[in-house]
């Protein structure tokens, strides 16, 4: 017996968030990025524009660790 359409939905979002999670929360950008669309958007507060690619937030992500020092050491959110 196999699941519902919509658990199996549900299922699939969920293993999604979970290694888009554990990704980010082990710095491992090739996963971390690997989760998003090429084409994907992106808006972020402290950013003067909107990003239209994956390949500008990952511009953005290398100036942030370049300049900025930046590196994710956790993210104790992990989704159900």
């Amino acid at each position: 017996m196999t699941a519902a359409p919509d658990t199996q939905a549900a299922d699939s979002v969920l293993a999604a968030a979970r290694d888009l999670v554990r990704a980010f929360g082990e710095h491992d950008t090739a996963g971390y990025f690997g989760c998003f669309a090429p084409d994907a958007t992106f808006i972020f507060y402290a950013t003067a524009c909107r990003l239209t690619s994956r390949e500008q937030y990952e511009r953005l992500w290398r100036q942030w660790e370049t300049q900025d020092g930046f590196r994710v050491v956790s993210c104790p959110a992990r989704p159900a």
